[in-house]
Order: structure tokens, then sequence, then C-alpha cells
């Protein structure tokens, strides 16, 4: 019973130092990013006009090639939505043709003539998304 009593409690203490410790790291680490950052304004701040005129420079150069692949972007977008909306229009075209050339439930034809066209179809007038029957 003692034993185990000791054994809590070290490890209880272990738990706590752990802890302490990664509470340090971390502070250290904290510590140091706010070091950097105040090293960072003040060079900014120290910094000759020449410098300062390259940031305002790579700044202005990093807008325009941000801007450039924003308008990029737009005119892809626009393309590929024209394209989309050619290729939905064609599919309707193509549903509303098939609806056109179904047999009506209660007409006399058979199923038969309609095996027979889409057999002798040539390889050529296949679309692209149907593949010939084997």
């Amino acid at each position: 019973m003692l034993k185990t009593c000791v054994r809590a409690l070290l490890a209880a203490a272990l738990a706590v130092l752990m802890l302490s410790a990664l509470a340090a790291v971390a502070a250290l680490l904290l510590y140091g990013v706010v070091l950097a950052l105040a090293a960072a304004i003040l060079f900014y701040l120290a910094a000759p006009e020449d410098v300062r005129a390259f940031w305002r420079t790579l700044h202005a150069k990093t807008d325009g090639w941000l801007a450039r692949i924003e308008a990029l972007w737009a005119c892809v977008r626009g393309t590929i939505d024209l394209w989309g909306a050619a290729q939905m229009a064609a599919a309707g075209k193509t549903a509303q043709t098939d609806e056109a050339d179904k047999p009506q439930a209660g007409s006399a034809q058979s199923a038969a003539p309609d095996a027979a066209k889409a057999e002798s179809r040539q390889p050529a007038e296949l679309s692209r998304t149907e593949s010939p029957r084997e």
C-alpha cells in the first residue's frame, strides 16, 4: 500500500515537473518571437530610404502579380463556365431528342427496330461517351 502511494506521489511530481518544463520552453519560444518582432520593427524604422523604397517597390510588384493572377483566374473561370454551359445545353438537346425518338407506351412499335438501328450505326457516329458494344 505504501509502495503504491509513493509511486502515485512520484508520478504526480514527475507530471508537474514535466508540465513546468513544457511551460518554460513555450515561454522561451514566445520570448524569442517577441524579440525577433521588435528587432524587425527597429530595423525597418532605422533603415535608410533606399531600403524602404525597395520594400515599397517589392510590395507594389507583388500586388501587381496578384492582380494579374486574379484576372487570369477570372478569365479561366469564365471560359470553363461557358464551356460547361455549352455542354449542358448539348446534353439537354440530346436528352430532348432522345425523348422525342422514343416510342409511346401505347404504340404498336417494337423495340427490335431500335436495336437494329443502334447496331447499324457506324463507329464514327458514336459519341465520345458511348462505347461500341462487343
